[in-house]
This record gives structure tokens, sequence and C-alpha cells, in this order.
């Protein structure tokens, strides 16, 4: 082959090398670029299972806390915090001190929480109270055609009663509380008696009193029965005893026809009580369902009524039951609903006269109705303010009260 011949194959050849390099170098692109995407992928991977080491351990160490807080609960006496739902029910019956702030959601009627181990609770109270009374009372005879042969006695009266009060309570364990209370009545009675004959001759008697002293003071202990799991109701035993503090009716001054110059502030008399009371709880609220019993002792007195000397006073003993729900609304307000029944049993007054000593029965069993309406706002993890409402349902029952609470943790820190 000649030097011509050469040259024109080799012109042929060397257009075709890059041709066939060609697939080589782009497979070893693809290949770097895969062995990328796998560096990053086990970094990626590595970076999770470092976060899932990190919270498996902090999941290790909530639960040993969590372990270490229900073995002090369980020595306390109170239940863990698993067995039971965290509502205000919870609180109000020995709830884990590192629990965080929330409302009080029942009504002081022996529903409320209690104070726990240590803890002093003042408590300040603001109390009104309005009842009105008109009766007709006939004496006579009547015949046919509603013809009346007799006379009407027209009993009208109003009663205002304003009531500030102070009281504590102390723990003396996270079951089992203490508490006293002292309170400052002003009040004042209107009433009217006019005898109104059917001839139409009338004459009204009226009287007005005013009153501003110590009331009828009080000493109170609650014990929590038992601490029920999943679910369970909370059974609490509660005990009192009525101090006659106050100035009772058989106590005030009087004229010479014995009507009272001044009005009572107390009831005269001492009385011993004690009730029952289920809390239930029921996320996001509570139930609750109370019965108290309170025994009145009879007290000898020497008072003159009209034309009769009273020498002893057995007021009539009563008992009570009420029921309702409390609700909590956030972690600072909540509301209650309730309905509480009071049955006063007759009172047997001794009286002297010129038949000598006699007992006669005052009055008839009184039942008091009441519906009732509260509002609870924590102000802080020390003070709360409550409000309520009760409206009376029966005839018997005062026409409205209305108070306001505000305690005050003075020892033992808030919460």
């Amino acid at each position: 082959m000649n030097r011509a011949s050469r040259w024109a194959g080799l012109a042929l050849v060397a257009p075709m090398a890059p041709l066939a390099a060609s697939p080589a170098i782009a497979e070893s692109a693809s290949v770097r670029d895969l062995a990328a995407q796998l560096a990053r992928a086990k970094q990626e991977i590595a970076q999770q299972q470092a976060l899932l080491d990190a919270r498996a351990t902090q999941i290790i160490t909530i639960e040993a806390r969590l372990a270490a807080i229900e073995a002090r609960l369980a020595q306390s006496g109170n239940s863990p915090a698993s067995a039971q739902p965290r509502t205000a029910a919870v609180d109000a019956v020995g709830q884990r001190p590192d629990e965080p702030l929330e409302a009080d959601a029942l009504p002081a009627q022996g529903a409320e929480r209690l104070t726990r181990k240590g803890r002093l609770v003042a408590e300040w109270s603001l109390d009104y109270t309005q009842a009105n009374r008109s009766r007709a009372l006939f004496r006579g005879d009547s015949l046919l055609g509603g013809v009346l042969i007799g006379s009407f006695d027209i009993n009208e009266s109003r009663t205002n009663l304003v009531t500030g009060a102070l009281g504590l309570r102390y723990g003396l364990s996270n079951r089992l509380e203490i508490a006293g209370r002292l309170p400052v009545v002003w009040r004042s009675d209107t009433s009217a008696l006019t005898p109104l004959r059917v001839s139409g001759s009338t004459a009204t008697i009226d009287n007005s009193v005013n009153a501003f002293a110590l009331g009828d003071g009080q000493l109170s202990a609650r014990y929590q029965l038992n601490v029920p799991r999943y679910g369970g109701a909370y059974m609490v035993a509660n005990g009192h005893v009525e101090l006659p503090t106050g100035r009772g009716p058989f106590s005030v001054r009087r004229d010479a026809d014995g009507l009272p110059l001044e009005g009572a502030t107390g009831a005269g008399t001492w009385g011993l009580g004690g009730g029952l009371t289920g809390i239930l709880p029921s996320d996001p609220g509570v139930l609750f369902a109370s019965i108290d019993y309170l025994k009145n002792f009879a007290t000898s007195v020497d008072t003159l009524v009209s034309s009769s000397r009273i020498v002893r006073v057995n007021p009539g003993d009563s008992i009570s039951f009420g029921a309702g729900m409390g609700l909590s609304l956030n972690d600072r307000t909540s509301i209650n609903l309730g309905y509480t029944h009071s049955w006063i049993f007759p009172a047997h007054i001794t009286s002297l006269d010129a038949n000598g000593a006699r007992s006669i029965q005052s009055t008839e069993a009184l039942q008091q109705g009441r519906l009732q309406f509260g509002l609870s706002y924590r102000v802080n993890r020390s003070t709360s303010v409550n409000w309520s409402v009760e409206v009376g349902a029966t005839r018997d029952a005062p026409d409205v009260r209305t108070s306001l609470r505000v305690p005050m943790v003075l020892l033992g820190g808030g919460g």
C-alpha cells in the first residue's frame, strides 16, 4: 500500500474513534450520580435514626419520672393520674400538687375541693338574702253561698339579711381538713299584722327592728373516704358543730307586749350535723349529690311573749339533700347548676301561763327548695372568686340569696 492509501485509511478511521468511546463515558457519569444519591440517602437515614434514638431516650426519661410521681401519689393516698380524667372534680378531692391550674367547678356545699396537706386557706364571703311573706288566716265559719263570719289576720313580713364572714381551712392530710367560720350579720325585719274583721274594723300592728352583731359560728371537718379508680365516685364525709355565738330570737329585748325591739342574728341553740357527699368525675365536668342532717338541741330561756312566759325551746331538726353538676369551661372558669331541698321539722316550745306549764308545737314542718347557679374564676394559683345565686322554689324558701366568696391561700403554696 502506498503512502497516499495509508493516509486515506487513517482519515476514515479517525472520525469513528470518538463515536466508539461515547457510551462508556455516559455510563461512567451515571454510576457517579447513583453513588452520590446513595450516599445522600444513607446520610438522611443516619440523621433520622439519630433523631429516633433521641426520642426513645426522652420517652424512657418521661416514663421514669411518671412512675416516680405515681409511686409518691400512691404513698400519699391519692390516685395516679393515669386512673382518672383531668377534670375539676379530680382537683376537688386531692389532686397531685404538680397539676396545672384548674377551676373550682363545685359549690360550697361540702362538695368543693379539699384543702391539701399543710395548706391554710382563708375565705372571705359576703352574702345577701331577702325573704318576703304575705299570709292570710281566717278564723270563723263559712256559710252557704261563700259567706264568711269571723275575722281575717293578714300577716306581712320582709327580711333583709347581709352576712359577712371569715373562714379558715387547714389540710391535716390530703384527705382530711378542718375548718372554722365566724360571721357578722346585719339584719332588717319589717312586719305588719292586720286583724281584718268582717264588720270592716281594722287594727294594724307594725313592727320594724334592725340588728348588727355576730352571727352563729361553725366548726367543721371533712374526710375523703375512698380513692376510686377507673371512673368511680369519690365519697366525702363531713361533720359540723353550730355555735350559738349570735343573738337568738329569745334573747333579744322586747317591749311590754312581747314584741321584739331588736333583731336576732343567730339561732340561739347548739347544733350538731353530719352528711355525705358523692362526687363523680365526668370529663369535662363533674356530677355531685349530698345529704346532710342537723340536730338542734333544746335550750332553757326566760322570755315573756304576749301573755305567756317561754321557759324552754326545742328547735326542729332539719334534713337537706341536693344534687347538681359542675362544668369547667377552661382552666380558670367554671359554672355549676343544682337544686337543694331542706325539710325543717316543727319546733316545740314550753311556756307558762295561767294553767301552768304546757308544750306546744309552734309551726308545721317547713319545705325549703332552692334552685342554684354558680360561677367561679381562678385569678391566680392562690386566689379565686366564686359567685352564686339561689332562687326560692317553694313558699317557705327565701325569695333570693346571692353570695360572693374569695378563697385565698395563706400557707402552703398556690395551685
